[in-house]
């Protein structure tokens, strides 16, 4: 990652393209090591742009940040690209008790990082002109709380996009949540498996922590995903304090094959999909048609089959 910091690209235009695609160009520009196969597609359209002399850093930060992804390192050093939609139905790779955290986990909820109007600049200027842009207001969170606002230039090249984005901010934003930064965990007392778990967690890995203490309303079971790691080697000790974020607030917002099979548009109340950021705590994951080989067919089902009922078995009809 520092050497693409150091790293100074582009001598041609570059046309519209994903945002996985443009990050893949600038690490291709930039020759540092990555690994096509973590690198994801992208999501959002980003503009075409003449770049002259720039840390490729810059230009790749600029990217994740105007489309919801992330640049990151792996453990064994690839620089790669995570886009809006990399955490999408992870499951939890690690659980972990207090118990197993060398201090007792400290939760925090304050008004850091909450949003309840944001701006999005996108698009060309035109001639003469100013880029155009796109508010989203969460009038509730304002009423409760005050105005908590943000303004975004970005490099996103249409207004759905900019809408989306936007719409993101203030809804998953629009309240504070408990917070928990870091876990120093004491490897020495895990026992094999769950070491071996640990070594091998890289970012956004997702891990349980359980038995919190029940105090008000914070939970006492959580999922935390994998930001970052510092580590501790001293005689006869070994630990690793971990730098964990909350599931909900950055977790993909669901779509409706995401969903609980007991949840249906009858009982799911007045939620509409631009609210709906986060189903959580954890992530859910059922049979669905997204989950079944293409050669499954309803019609190749029994009668008696239904949603919540289906086992991905197929039955091909008598002839």
């Amino acid at each position: 990652m520092g050497d693409l910091g150091r790293r100074v690209i582009g001598d041609t235009p570059w046309p519209q393209e994903l945002d996985g695609a443009r990050v893949a160009r600038i690490l291709a520009a930039a020759g540092v090591t990555t690994n096509p196969a973590h690198n994801d597609p992208g999501r959002s359209q980003i503009l075409a742009r003449d770049v002259d002399a720039q840390p490729a850093l810059n230009l790749a930060q600029e990217v994740a940040d105007s489309a919801s992804g992330m640049l990151w390192e792996t453990r064994v050093g690839e620089v790669c690209y995570a886009d809006a939609d990399h955490r999408r139905n992870m499951t939890p790779s690690l659980t972990l008790d207090a118990c197993d955290v060398l201090v007792t986990p400290v939760w925090q909820r304050t008004t850091d990082g909450l949003i309840n109007s944001a701006t999005v600049a996108y698009g060309v200027a035109p001639a003469g002109g100013e880029r155009p842009v796109y508010t989203a207001n969460n009038a509730p969170s304002r009423d409760r709380y005050g105005r908590y606002e943000v303004s975004k230039t970005t490099v996103l090249a249409d207004l759905v996009d900019a809408q989306a984005l936007a719409l993101l901010l203030t809804t998953r934003n629009a309240t504070p949540v408990w917070v928990m930064a870091a876990l120093p965990v004491d490897v020495a007392a895990l026992d094999v498996d769950r070491t071996t778990a640990l070594l091998t967690m890289d970012v956004h890995d997702l891990l349980e922590l359980t038995g919190l203490p029940a105090v008000g309303d914070v939970p006492t079971t959580t999922s935390l995903w994998l930001e970052g790691w510092a580590e501790t080697l001293r005689a006869g000790e070994h630990e690793l304090t971990l730098s964990v974020s909350g599931y909900c607030r950055t977790v993909p917002p669901p779509r409706w094959d995401d969903v609980r099979p007991e949840v249906t548009w009858d009982t799911i109340g007045t939620l509409t999909w631009d609210e709906a950021t986060c189903f959580g705590p954890l992530p859910i994951r059922g049979d669905r048609w997204n989950d079944q080989p293409a050669s499954t067919r309803w019609d190749f089902l029994t009668p008696d089959q239904t949603w919540d009922t289906f086992t991905g078995e197929t039955h091909v009809p008598a002839a």
